[in-house]
């Protein structure tokens, strides 16, 4: 097995203005080996992986956070805080979404550090959003607590937190905690009227998320697995004849037992009446990417426009009925681009976190 300090010189050998000049995902691909290896070495590896989180700026220091993660050892919780406060009002605060998640992955033993960092930083009216994220991601009892004490305080002393407190991005952290005791709480707050409408709108949607969580969380995970299967399907397709006119078509492999249907025979049999003609049991319809991007963006659009409307419309009624034919179509088009791409965000932390837990069964 190699040495550490090799190992370190290996997750270094990026750092110079040709491997700066390369793409993410190349840099990646090449440390990634490196990391895992490192990962293995435990805490033995831990004094020399610290030291690269001085340099911010580097490639090593953003994969010396993702080995953190990997180890998950008490030892690094305050070298990790440390480095978020250093950096994520910097140039390069990107490296703290990888250090907050190597708290999350350190779990309960996090807890205190962060609550103490936290007290004391709002008793010096500091806010840092990187480490209320941080503390929230991991559900504890004594989280959900300060969370609770510090909202209830918010409602009752709101000028106390004027213009350093960000009550949206820490209303957030209930709809991970998934206690539906907050949503009294956080309905209290999204009806202080000094909330701004940004404010409003992410703080609706962890009350959307609550108020349904069952439903939210299987939305969610019905929207990794297709997106799991559109990228095994474009990733591994084999060439196939469909079914219904012979045409070439792509399958991925764990659909080649199911019959074949192209796009053009799919698009030909809505127009002919659908099921009208019988059902479609256990048929692959090969869609274009290009086409399903459009089909999944409309579905999407559609289910949101139906379930969600009613919801905004009975909550701001009287705001919305106040504002010009102008005003509220880019108020509701806001509302809706906020939405998607809120929900995008999460389908893309849920997948990192389930792809997190996926290599820790490959490893143990």
């Amino acid at each position: 097995m190699e040495e550490i300090s090799e190992l370190i010189a290996k997750l270094q050998q990026l750092d110079n203005p040709k491997g700066y000049r390369m793409e993410y995902e190349s840099v990646k691909e090449r440390l990634d080996p490196v990391v895992k290896q490192l990962a293995q070495e435990g805490e033995a590896a831990l004094d020399q992986l610290h030291e690269l989180l001085q340099y911010e700026e580097s490639w090593s220091c953003q994969f010396a956070l993702e080995a953190l993660k990997g180890i998950k050892s008490e030892k690094s919780i305050s070298h990790l805080i440390k480095f978020v406060k250093r950096t994520e009002n910097g140039d390069y605060y990107e490296g703290c979404d990888e250090a907050i998640w190597a708290l999350e992955a350190i779990g309960e033993p996090a807890v205190e550090p962060l609550l103490t960092e936290l007290k004391k930083g709002f008793a010096d009216k500091e806010f840092y959003g990187y480490l209320v994220e941080a503390l929230t991601g991991i559900k504890d009892d004594r989280v959900y607590s300060f969370m609770v004490e510090t909202t209830e305080d918010y409602l009752k002393n709101p000028g106390k937190y004027d213009d350093w407190f960000e009550v949206d991005a820490f209303a957030c952290g209930f709809g991970d905690q998934g206690k539906k005791d907050a949503l009294p709480l956080l309905r209290k707050l999204l009806a202080m009227k000094q909330l701004d409408k940004d404010e409003k709108k992410e703080i609706s949607s962890v009350i959307e998320e609550l108020d349904d969580l069952e439903g939210y969380e299987k939305r969610i995970q019905e929207m990794i697995n297709n997106y799991e299967l559109e990228t095994e399907a474009t990733e591994e397709a084999i060439k196939v004849n469909c079914d219904f006119c012979s045409s070439e078509m792509e399958c991925p492999p764990h659909m080649l037992k199911s019959k074949q249907m192209c796009h053009k025979c799919f698009h030909k049999r809505i127009e002919e009446g659908g099921d009208k003609n019988g059902p479609l049991d256990d048929v692959h319809v090969d869609i274009p990417t290009d086409e399903l991007i459009t089909e999944t963006a409309n579905s999407m659009t559609n289910s949101m426009v139906e379930e969600l409307f009613p919801e905004i419309w009975t909550e701001r009624k009287d705001e919305l009925k106040e504002l010009s034919k102008n005003e509220l179509a880019l108020e509701m088009f806001g509302a809706g681009a906020y939405i998607a791409l809120s929900n995008v965000l999460k389908i893309q932390h849920m997948q990192g976190l389930k792809n997190d837990g996926k290599r820790k069964t490959e490893t143990d």
